[in-house]
């Protein structure tokens, strides 16, 4: 069994940080994000007019142009929501690498590099 040496570690590190941020990107890409709905200024004051909005429970404004923050949006406003399998399909590829990253400092070399190589494809 050989181990894997220092130069070996570090170009192994670097290489399999370039192919996780590959994948990150390709799953992103595979996987649309569902945008959200912002308001804007204008939009905010006039549900602060109507009184649609209401007062958050507890306040604490530094400034009279914070005066937004003092009020609940949440029904009005939603967050950028990503497909669930974009999350499972980067926490998968994830664990896989951690799963090498320890073969590379604590197992064989010929494995570690084969592991390497296999999660490149």
């Amino acid at each position: 069994m050989a181990t894997v040496n220092q130069e070996q570690r570090k170009y192994c590190s670097a290489r399999l940080s370039e192919i996780m941020n590959r994948k990150r990107a390709e799953i992103a890409a595979k996987y649309p994000v569902t945008p959200g709905k912002t308001l804007s200024d204008d939009e905010k004051l006039d549900l602060i007019k109507s009184g649609k909005a209401r007062l958050k429970a507890k306040v604490r404004t530094g400034h009279y142009g914070y005066l937004h923050d003092a009020f609940d949006f949440s029904k009005f406003e939603t967050e950028d929501r990503p497909d669930p399998r974009q999350h499972a399909e980067t926490e998968k590829a994830e664990r896989e690498c951690e799963r090498i990253r320890d073969t590379i400092f604590l197992g064989d070399a010929t494995e570690a590099f084969e592991m390497l190589r296999a999660f490149d494809k």
